[in-house]
């Protein structure tokens, strides 16, 4: 069983395991994402790329039209 708690400004995911929730750490490490998603576009090659969570939120300053959050 997972659990996902998507909220307006931090999303959560936890496992059932052991008769108890554990949560599942982001690949930072955190228990907690912030939740902000971007879309980075390459001006050359015109690639796109999603960009999730704390890279998202900082990436706000910068980009803040492609940028989104709750």
């Amino acid at each position: 069983i997972i659990g996902i708690d998507l909220g307006t400004t931090k999303s959560v995911a936890a496992v059932f395991e052991n008769d108890a929730p554990k949560i599942i750490p982001n690949l930072k490490g955190g228990r907690t994402t912030p939740s902000y998603v971007e879309l980075k576009k390459d001006r050359k090659t015109g690639a796109e790329e999603w960009i999730v969570g704390l890279a998202a939120k900082n990436g706000a300053i910068l980009n803040p039209h492609n940028t989104f959050y709750g």
